[in-house]
């Protein structure tokens, strides 16, 4: 930690918004330092877009969503915390992981 990696994410999404037409229409910060974290963060994410609020509700509408949807994990940095089930499973989207 330390050394900005989190300010230069932040900076590409905001440098990428300021497009005429921005990259991502919808971009969610997520903190990634422990489960509870993560369950809360997704859990947001299906709230903010009025589809239920759960895990799955989140991961669903970010698999359908046709969207341009970016997940920004912050604090990636426990060994033991498995992002992978956090990932949504399509071929769009996109993600930054920093520690």
């Amino acid at each position: 930690g330390g050394s900005g990696k989190t300010q230069i994410a932040l900076k590409f999404l905001e440098v990428t918004n300021q497009h005429p037409t921005p990259q991502f229409t919808k971009q969610f910060f997520i903190n990634a330092g422990s489960l509870q974290a993560l369950d809360i963060a997704f859990r947001n994410i299906a709230i903010v877009n009025k589809i239920g609020n759960s895990l799955q509700d989140a991961l669903l509408w970010l698999i359908t969503s046709t969207e341009e949807w970016m997940l920004l994990f912050d604090n990636a940095d426990d060994p033991n915390i498995n992002l992978f089930p956090f990932f949504p499973q399509c071929t769009h989207g996109n993600i930054i992981i920093t520690s």
